[in-house]
């Protein structure tokens, strides 16, 4: 099953909640200004608001019997600042039932904003999660 939500005039709204990151200008946000001795003069802003288009995709595929991909695309275009740079989030789940008991499960998410800055290092990193899940079926004797 595949649907597609289009949406030409959308909003978007990121809320930082945590002073600190909203002064460092975290997600995006206008970071604080300072003196030169380092105090704050203007707190950062924790919210942030943008105008634009949003296209929301869903793909549910049964693969096979025991195979089923489920990927979901959003697309947000800001009209107003840089309208050529497109905020992306794309997540992708294959889960592969092995037996009634068990199943693998394979889940991606790749998140892009333009806006968003961050700090570039040397060091490569790579998070593995490994999760157990069980449903127990009621028994009545």
């Amino acid at each position: 099953m595949f649907s597609c939500f289009i949406a030409p005039l959308s909003g978007k709204v990121t809320y930082v909640r945590n002073q600190m990151l909203a002064n460092a200008g975290s997600f995006g946000v206008e970071p604080a200004e300072y003196d030169n001795a380092g105090n704050i003069m203007k707190k950062g802003k924790n919210s942030r608001y943008e105008f634009g288009g949003h296209l929301k995709t869903t793909l549910n595929w049964q693969i096979n019997k025991n195979v089923n991909l489920t990927s979901k695309l959003e697309l947000f275009y800001n009209y107003l600042k840089n309208p050529q740079n497109i905020d992306v989030l794309w997540e992708s789940l294959i889960v592969l039932k092995l037996n009634k008991y068990l199943a693998l499960t394979l889940n991606t998410l790749l998140i892009y904003d333009d806006d968003i800055k961050i700090a570039k290092t040397d060091e490569k990193a790579m998070l593995l999660v490994i999760a157990h899940a069980y449903s127990l079926k009621k028994c009545w004797v």
